[in-house]
């Protein structure tokens, strides 16, 4: 791995504990609303929904990141309350966005300017969850998801020209059996099929460990986790846009 540093939101359970296990302890930056358990490297606890105190905790961690190459890998989420817009108040809607997507984001702007002046950023922002069809069930989480591939694609391109060796992916992980799962489970929304965690993290770890002209070659896109990386054409698969004819 080439990074110097990666930056995981979320690593008290689930997918972000599982990709902050697998990379050496001493380039890990973990950030927590709660405590993890027997998790012995460095974190910060800070709910980041409160976006504000994520940038102003990473303008205290300014100095120790200058001159590094930083990943960031954007696990922190909640399904907030279930139900569509008849049914659910639109103040856990706003909850669900503050956490999944502006205080995600808030990471990310806090570390551009980092990346900017050493050239180089990975990212990946977890994009699945009805990002890429109708999900009424959890409607709030649904609508933070589809923004999430959307900031994706902006992102990408408006980096493109500043960071040399930059990519960042909105990454589909598939439904792995976390509590998360389980809520959307008892909510009554329908499973099909689910993924073992270990397809996620390797798929992950495998991202942030391309050199410059593949992980580019990817940037912008939203991804599944089983995707093929060296076969799926990639320049017009899973984007958020109407296809012309």
């Amino acid at each position: 791995m080439i990074q110097d540093k990666v930056i995981i939101t979320g690593i008290s359970k689930g997918l972000g504990r599982a990709v902050a296990e697998s990379i050496p302890k001493e380039k890990v930056i973990g950030i927590s609303r709660t405590t993890p358990k027997n998790y012995t490297g460095e974190y910060f606890l800070i709910n980041i929904a409160n976006y504000n105190r994520v940038i102003a905790l990473f303008d205290t961690l300014s100095n120790y990141l200058e001159n590094k190459k930083v990943a960031l890998v954007l696990c922190a989420g909640t399904v907030g309350i279930n139900g569509g817009i008849l049914d659910s108040p639109l103040e856990d809607w706003e909850k669900t966005i503050k956490t999944n997507l502006l205080g995600n984001l808030a990471v990310i702007k806090s570390l551009i300017p980092s990346m900017i002046k050493t050239g180089y950023g990975r990212i990946v922002f977890l994009a699945g969850g009805g990002a890429a069809y109708a999900y009424p069930k959890f409607s709030g989480y649904s609508l933070s998801k589809v923004a999430i591939v959307r900031e994706v694609e902006n992102l990408a391109e408006e980096l493109r020209d500043k960071i040399e060796d930059f990519s960042i992916i909105a990454l589909a992980p598939g439904a792995m059996e976390t509590d998360m799962l389980k809520r959307v489970r008892e909510a009554g929304a329908e499973v099909k099929t689910t993924v073992n965690i270990s397809e996620p993290v390797q798929f992950i770890n495998r991202f942030l460990s391309m050199e410059k002209e593949e992980a580019c070659t990817l940037s912008g896109k939203f991804i599944h986790v089983k995707d093929d990386l060296n076969t799926e054409p990639f320049f017009n698969k899973w984007l958020l846009r109407r296809i012309e004819k």
